[in-house]
Order: C-alpha cells, then structure tokens, then sequence
C-alpha cells in the first residue's frame, strides 16, 4: 500500500542528527522559506553536520533514487534484491547504491537512458525528477511523443512546480525539491505554479543523455580550484578540484577519447567519433592557471566561454591569457557580453550583448564564432533566432 507521506524521508541520508532550529543558510525572506521548514520540521530533510542545508546545491540520481527505495519499499524489500540480476552497463553490483538500484529497475521506478546506462552520479533535471515523482505517487500515465509531458502535466494539474523552474532539462536544486513535495504533501494549491504550456515555450527536453551519430557529449566546468564547502556552498558546487580533473583527463586519455572544438562538429556537420567537447564557462583566471597545465600534460584541448566584458577583471583571464591559450589550441566562444540571462531581456538589449561579444572577441582576438554559450542555460525561441 502506498504510504500516506511518500517522500517523509528525503534527504535524510545526508545526516543522522536532526536539528531543532533552522538551518543557517536558509533565511526567513526565501520564497522557499516555509517548504524548507516544513520539511525540516517533519524529518523530511536534516541537513548536513554543519546545520546547513544548502538550498542551492543539486541532486543527482542515485541519490534521488535512494530515496524514493527507502521511502516505498521495507529494508527486507532492498535486501533482497540481487543487484546481479538489476543493474546497469555503468552501476556496480558491490558499491552502495547497488540495492537501490536493483529495486529501482526491478520495479520499474527507473529504466536507465536507452543505452544500457544509468549515470548515476549526474544530476537530475526537472523532466526526469517529475517522471520518478509521478511514477512514485502511483500516476499512471500513457504515452506520449513528448515522453516527459504526462508527468509534467500531473504535476502541473497539482500546482506542484515552482515558479524557479523553466526549463524542462534544468537541474533542480535541493530548496526546488522540497518544494515540490511540500506542495504535494500539504496540497498548497494557491501557490504561484508553473505549468506544462509555460515550460514548453522555453524549449523541449530530449531523451535522457541518448545521442545519435550527429551528437556528441559536452561536458561543462566553471571554476578549477579548491573551495571550502561550508564557507562557499554555491561555489563548491561550481568548482572541480585539480587533482579531480588531472583523473579526468587521464582517464580520456587511456579510453583513447579525444577533445574536440564546437567548430570543428560545425565544420565537419557531424560528431567526430569518440569525442567530447569540454566546456569552460565564464573565462575564470584559474583556468589558465590550474587547468592549461593540466590540458597540456594529458595533451587535450578545451573550449572557454568568456564573458567578454570581464576579460582583464580579477579573477578572469586576461587579454594576454586568452591570445596564449589561442595560439595552443584552445577554443575561444562567446558567453555574452555581461551574463544577463537572455529570455528576459528586450530586443535590443539581447543585440547588445550578442553583438558586443562577438565583435570583441573578432577585433581583440582574431576569433570569429557563431557558437554562444547561453548564460545559466536559459534561452527561448527568440534567442535561438
């Protein structure tokens, strides 16, 4: 039988203690305020040792799954399940998640992304995070040519997506999270919501992570350094640690995987077989002071999205940085001129920001690209035209 809070204890791995006051990083002007302490009042989330919770961080699958098994299912349930007989080509049988997993899939809560594959450590986006949850909540559902519409469309007629989402294939956060089950869970309905039509109109959302032979995986970075999590929890969410990515690009290396450019996929009007872009967004500084060496070492290449009007600020790359990187290889696309995010903008204010990019990076650098990385991900249809 379904139980009546089917998501009581999200979260709640991240912690075994259970704070009696708010968390510090949640204050009483968020909009997701009262989710949050909802939840944390109801044991739906314990935040972390330090009494945070860390609204901005996302979620990714396996750890979402995780919850979802524990909730729904008994402990004698997830034990047993072989994981031998339920897993993917890229999950382990022997690594924790492995009872979860086997659950998942034999039940039918997950079927991977069409290729063998779970990617268990990537993050979860709106579309998929809305076809567990209905999935979960015992929605039953035909289907559709837009494989995520039914569940969005549920969750829709529940008043239950926040307005902070707009894009389907976005990441959710944690505080998104929560306030989805919190609208769920209490039947907030007079909430302001966001809905299937509105969504649509920002664009649609592919298959999970399947890609065809014109397709080719683009892996994003911001910043490479080393960050304490505490002090700069958004921060230590955007950052890659060096000797992280040294792995990285050592295990590209020995896969016999090489880097390639978003113009040389548009020269080419195909994907070079097995390749990867690696993508830079934003033009920090410690790109070119923790990164190139690493590049260099492994012999790849990478793309940086600049911002261009931050080019020579402290803490982003320089004039003489970005012609060095250049000269070795490197690929050098817009990012916009300031990082507005460009679907709010009015015409002319997204003509300045185009134009000016790319008129700077053709007469400092020699660079002409019609490549544009879109600030934070958003975009439209006017944008894209």
């Amino acid at each position: 039988m379904k139980p009546k809070h089917l998501l009581l204890i999200l979260f709640s791995f991240l912690s075994t203690t259970h704070p009696t006051h708010a968390f510090f990083d949640v204050n009483e002007e968020s909009g997701n305020y009262d989710a949050i302490e909802y939840a944390r009042s109801e044991n739906i989330v314990s935040g972390y040792e330090d009494n945070s919770f860390r609204p901005k961080f996302f979620i990714n699958r396996v750890e979402f799954l995780k919850i979802i098994v524990e909730t729904i299912h008994t402990p004698n349930e997830i034990e047993s399940c072989d994981p031998k007989e339920f897993h993917f080509s890229d999950t382990s049988t022997d690594q924790w998640y492995a009872p979860y997993i086997c659950v998942g899939k034999r039940e039918g809560i997950i079927s991977g992304v069409g290729d063998g594959r779970y990617l268990p450590d990537q993050y979860i986006n709106f579309a998929e995070a809305a076809k567990i949850i209905s999935i979960a909540y015992g929605k039953q559902v035909s289907s559709d040519s837009i494989w995520y519409k039914p569940y969005v469309e549920d969750l829709t007629s529940k008043k239950a997506i926040p307005k902070s989402i707009e894009r389907f294939c976005e990441q959710i956060t944690r505080e998104e999270m929560v306030q989805i089950i919190y609208r769920l869970e209490t039947n907030q309905g007079s909430e302001a919501s966001q809905d299937f039509n509105s969504l649509e109109a920002n664009g649609n959302c592919p298959k999970p992570h399947q890609l065809s032979s014109d397709t080719i995986p683009v892996v994003m970075y911001h910043y490479v350094r080393f960050v304490d999590r505490g002090a700069d929890p958004l921060g230590y969410n955007l950052s890659v640690e060096p000797p992280l990515l040294d792995q990285q690009l050592e295990w590209l290396k020995k896969n016999d995987i090489q880097t390639t450019s978003i113009a040389e996929i548009t020269n080419r009007k195909k994907a070079p077989e097995n390749s990867v872009v690696l993508l830079f967004d934003d033009g920090y500084k410690d790109f070119y002071e923790e990164a190139y060496p690493l590049f260099k070492k492994h012999e790849l290449t990478a793309t940086i999205a600049v911002i261009t009007e931050k080019i020579n600020a402290p803490g982003y790359l320089s004039e003489d940085d970005i012609r060095h990187l250049l000269k070795e290889g490197f690929e050098i696309v817009s990012h916009t001129h300031t990082h507005r995010e460009l679907p709010s903008l009015s015409a002319d204010d997204l003509n300045f920001e185009l134009q000016n990019s790319q008129e700077i990076l053709k007469n400092q650098f020699g660079v002409s690209t019609t490549a544009l990385v879109y600030p934070v991900g958003r975009y439209s249809q006017s944008v894209m035209q």
